[in-house]
């Protein structure tokens, strides 16, 4: 079959003898530790000569030597390669994953190597290494315990939203015993998606993000948000209630009046992301209780909510919170969801003169802890209009400053927040 593909077999025989000459390169390695003394002679050391003459890169030049190192002391590997029953590639692959044992095992290791292509010398290249793997695995049961270990500290799941609220992305680490739960609780999804033939569809967006991800991937993720947004029976028999979202929406487009998108509030960076008017109205259609919407009037105001006491109901708790992304601090990047309700004017009034706060949608806004706290301790003092922007002017220096809601739309001639009442600040402002 070859010989009616000539240049096949060229291709071929080149690669065959790249493993040949790298080979022989190797046991040159040996010869001149043995009988060369290259950095005494030539100041330079092995290293360095093979990156700089050989043009190889410092972590290839570091490979050869450790390739070097452990085929001097398994004589087995030594023979397959020069006898080309391994290559390269296997060599390194194995060199790497037998140079961490300790040398009191390099006897056991070579004899395990032996038998590994005694049996399937014959098989595949990934079939032989992964033979080997396993059987030095068993040599040193510790390594394998110690390792897990630290997969399992290292263990973790991280989510970027997309600047533009668009949604985002997911990935992290898992140990051994978590990535079988979530492959045993995702597989089916990518079994039932797969086809004969269409093994690359589970290929997730290349490194860049740039390629589309196969179907079984979009399966994967589809039976993931299913697992996570179902109803599960509970600890007491009782169903445990799938998450509950937060919608933001003017009332035009929860109407079908307009096609303005509506906003799904988030505890991450920026806060939120965008659905479209169809996603808004749909998920209030399917969602129920499991749906908190907050609908906002042409102004960006909140409709339908109201009333006073010192700590915020859930309901206006979530009201507020739809008005903003961020804690309404100056300068501050937090995250609304997870920030405390803060009054503008504080609910115990600091100064005997100033008036004492309540608790109405005009009055409250998120803010982090820190800022919640130490607001009126670092001198600030606050003073929010009905549109939920505030002016914030800081006692000492006379710093000014203004922050506002993201659901803020200006209309006519909307006045800026008046300073707070109280004595006046020395002559300057910023911000």
């Amino acid at each position: 079959m070859l010989a009616e593909i000539p240049g096949l077999a060229t291709v071929l025989e080149q690669l065959r003898e790249s493993d040949r000459l790298i080979a022989r390169a190797v046991e040159g390695i040996l010869l001149l530790q043995d009988h060369g003394d290259v950095a005494g002679t030539t100041g330079v050391s092995l290293e360095a000569w093979v990156t700089t003459i050989a043009r190889r890169t410092r972590s290839d030049a570091r490979m050869l030597l450790a390739a070097a190192e452990m085929v001097r002391r398994l004589p087995t590997l030594r023979a397959a390669f020069q006898e080309g029953r391994l290559s390269w590639a296997q060599v390194r692959s194995i060199a790497l994953k037998t140079r961490p044992l300790p040398r009191r095992l390099d006897d056991r290791v070579d004899t395990a190597i032996a038998a590994a292509l005694d049996g399937v010398g014959g098989a595949e290249p990934d079939a032989v290494t992964r033979v080997i793997t396993w059987s030095l695995a068993s040599l040193e049961p510790q390594q394998v315990e110690r390792r897990e270990r630290r997969e399992e500290e290292r263990e973790f799941l991280s989510l970027q939203p997309r600047l533009d609220g668009s949604g985002g992305r997911l990935w992290g680490e898992l140990g051994p015993t978590s990535w079988a739960v979530v492959d045993a609780a995702l597989g089916d999804a990518g079994a039932a998606a797969a086809h004969p033939g269409d093994a690359d569809t589970a290929n997730d967006a290349d490194s860049d993000g740039d390629a589309a991800p196969g179907r079984v991937a979009r399966a994967r993720a589809a039976r993931l948000v299913q697992l996570l947004d179902a109803e599960r029976p509970g600890t007491r028999g009782a169903a445990e209630r799938r998450p509950q979202l937060l919608l933001r929406a003017d009332l035009d487009t929860l109407l079908d009046r307009t096609r303005t998108p509506g906003t799904l509030l988030t505890a991450l960076l920026g806060g939120h992301v965008r659905v479209s008017g169809a996603t808004a109205r749909r998920l209030i259609d399917e969602r129920g209780a499991d749906l908190r919407t907050v609908i906002l009037d042409d102004t960006g105001g909140v409709l339908g909510v109201g009333r006073r006491q010192r700590v915020a109901p859930g309901w206006l708790r979530d009201a507020v919170l739809a008005l903003h992304d961020t804690c309404a601090a100056p300068g501050c990047a937090g995250s609304a969801r997870t920030a405390e309700i803060d009054h503008a004017r504080p609910w115990h009034p600091v100064h005997p003169d100033d008036l004492p706060g309540t608790t109405d949608i005009d009055q409250l806004a998120p803010t982090c802890g820190r800022h919640n706290h130490r607001k009126e301790r670092d001198g600030w003092r606050v003073e929010q209009t009905a549109d939920g922007r505030r002016r914030w002017v800081h006692r000492r220096s006379g710093l000014q400053t203004v922050t506002v809601p993201s659901t803020w739309r200006p209309v006519g001639d909307a006045p800026v927040p008046a300073p707070p009442s109280g004595p006046d600040p020395p002559e300057h402002s910023g911000g």
